[in-house]
Order: structure tokens, then C-alpha cells, then sequence
């Protein structure tokens, strides 16, 4: 009969384990998926599409700095017109060093891409440079600067 009690003690300590290591565990699992949805959140915030800002008259350059044209008079009685959006709008995310190496994260449309100096990009940008306050990529021979998002 002790026996049996001492059977059924241990089973009840078991069952007690298993339950707080199943609630530890679904609380792990709630925290990254948190995690992960803020994670999607600050990476959609941050991969927004940027727009152009005006350029002034008589400087029409495009993004990687070629022409794009002569300026046109400014009508008086025009209404605004949305600037266009960037042609390749990257967004640099992060920025970091580790053992004397940059790298960093650039954002185009909901995805994210790790990169590091030479690196070649799907649109035939390749990266020339990176530092604390953003990343520089050649295209065809001209440079484009793109600094790193702040957050506030």
C-alpha cells in the first residue's frame, strides 16, 4: 500500500514538471512571436519607399546622378504634383562592425539583405563602401550615398 502511495506521489510530482515546462514553454513561445512581429513591425517602418525630395530648378539629376532633362518653367497656377519614388529605394537598416569588418542591412520591398564591402546587389549595385553613417553603392560608374534611417 506505501508503495502504491509512493507511486502515485511521484506520478503527481511528474505531471506537475510536465506542466510548468509545458507553460514555460508556451511562454517562450508567445515571447518570440512578439518578438518576431515587432521585428516585422520596425522592419516594415523602415523599408517604407522613400520619395525623392524636389530638386531645385535647372538641377534635374536622377539617382545615380545622371540626367534626366531640362527644367521647365513653374507654372503659377499648377497643382502639387507627388514627387516620384526612388528608382531601387534601399533603405539602410543597420550598420555594424565585427572584427574589423563592416556589414550591414539594407531593406527593398519587405525584404531584408545582410551585405558587407563588394558585395554585388540584384539591380547591379555593388558596394563600395560602409561606415556609422550609412552605405555607398556604384552603378555604372556613379556613386549613391544612402544614410542610415534614424528611428526618432
Amino acid at each position: 500500500q506505501q508503495e502504491a502511495y509512493l507511486d502515485s506521489v511521484n506520478q503527481l510530482q511528474l505531471l506537475r514538471v510536465k506542466r510548468e515546462i509545458a507553460e514555460t514553454n508556451q511562454a517562450i513561445a508567445a515571447a518570440r512571436l512578439a518578438t518576431e512581429t515587432a521585428n516585422k513591425n520596425m522592419s516594415d517602418l523602415l523599408t517604407q519607399p522613400a520619395v525623392m525630395p524636389e530638386a531645385p530648378a535647372g538641377n534635374n539629376v536622377g539617382t545615380y546622378g545622371e540626367k534626366t532633362g531640362t527644367a521647365q518653367p513653374a507654372n503659377q497656377n499648377a497643382q502639387p504634383v507627388k514627387q516620384p519614388l526612388l528608382d531601387v529605394p534601399f533603405t539602410v537598416v543597420s550598420v555594424s562592425m565585427q572584427l574589423n569588418r563592416w556589414s550591414a542591412v539594407l531593406g527593398y520591398e519587405d525584404k531584408l539583405y545582410s551585405v558587407s564591402l563588394g558585395d554585388s546587389l540584384f539591380d547591379g549595385s555593388k558596394v563600395v563602401s560602409i561606415n556609422k553613417s550609412g552605405v555607398t553603392l556604384m552603378k555604372d560608374g556613379k556613386r549613391r550615398r544612402i544614410s542610415i534611417q534614424t528611428t526618432i
